[in-house]
Formats: structure tokens, sequence, C-alpha cells
């Protein structure tokens, strides 16, 4: 009987993060992510989107910094759910939680990844939309600049992400920058010409 029980039993679960692992981790984290992330969103065919695939389609000096990673993926819940399993293995440590489900304020069903000590959010994973345009680069997926500004055009119009306004608005203006179509403002002493 505990040879059969042995067989089917479950994986154990990572131990515990000590205090030197969350430093290394902290100290290390860009590198950390990006060498975990970057390749398993390349061998599942999923696609980076937002602010990680626009950097790496504008030059250096417009580029800005991103906090996560957002995904689109056919399997969210289940590659969500591996890419966890796969930064805890490679943390050493239990140091990553996954939610399973969390509704948008625009009604997307979102599966993330967090750190565990902080609660930041480090992965976001959701299905890719009908329309999606997608630009390989090293052999990785990215949403096309051009699909990005599209979508940014009619999130500034949605009522329901009025909360994200002012960000949504920079990265068009980012794009159009980068596009060469900055608009031009001239003032003089009685204000805008």
């Amino acid at each position: 009987m505990k040879k059969e029980w042995k067989k089917y039993k479950k994986e154990k679960e990572p131990p515990r993060c000590n205090l030197k692992q969350l430093q290394q981790y902290k100290k290390n984290r860009e590198y950390f992510l990006g060498s975990t992330i970057i390749p398993f969103v390349k061998n599942k065919g999923d696609i980076i989107y937002g602010s990680r695939a626009m950097n790496i389609q504008l030059p250096k000096h417009l580029r800005r910094t991103s906090d996560d990673y957002d995904i689109w993926s056919k399997k969210p819940a289940l590659h969500c759910d591996q890419l966890e399993d796969k930064l805890d293995k490679k943390a050493g440590c239990n140091m990553f939680i996954e939610e399973k489900k969390y509704i948008t304020k625009a009604g997307k069903t979102t599966y993330r990844i967090r750190y565990l000590p902080s609660s930041k959010q480090e992965v976001d994973y959701t299905k890719p939309p009908k329309d999606a345009k997608i630009k390989k680069i090293k052999g990785v997926n990215y949403q096309h600049i051009k699909h990005q500004k599209k979508r940014l055009k009619e999130m500034a119009k949605d009522p329901l992400l009025a909360f994200r306004i002012e960000k949504t608005m920079r990265d068009l203006k980012t794009i159009e920058k980068a596009e060469g179509k900055q608009t031009i403002r001239l003032f003089s002493n009685e204000g805008l010409i």
C-alpha cells in the first residue's frame, strides 16, 4: 500500500523563503523575471503586450520602466500555473502565488502571479483579443505597436477605463513621437499659438 501511495503522491510545495533568498530576488529582480518569463513565453507561443511590448519596439530614449509582464495566452489559467511553478522552482522556495481569477474593471478575466512577501503583481495573463496583431522579435511574440496604438485610442474613449486615462494618453503620445507625428505646440506671451 505504501508504495502505491508514494507513486501517486502529489509534488511537494517548495519550502518558505528565507531572508537571503528574498534579498537575492530583490537585487536581481529584472534578470530573474526576464530570464524565466521570456523563454517560457517563447516556448509556449504566448504574446507579450503592454508597455514591455511597446518598449522593445521603441527607440531607447522613448522607453519607460515597466514593473510587470502582461501576457496574452490561449490557455491563460494553465500557462499562469505553469509559470508560477517555474518561478518558484528557480527561486528555490515558495516566493510567488497565483490568483486564479481576477475580473478587471473592463470585465476581462485575468490570472495573476504575485510576489508573496509584498503581494506585488509580477505577471498578468489574459486571453488575446480576436484582432491581435503580433510582431516576432528574436523568436518572441510581441503585440505590434500599431495594434497597441489602435487599442490605446479605444481605451481612451472607454468610460470604464477612465481610471487609467493618464497612462493611456502618455503611451499614445510616446508612440506618436516615435512615428514622428508629434504635435508641436508653440507658446507666446499670450499663450498657445
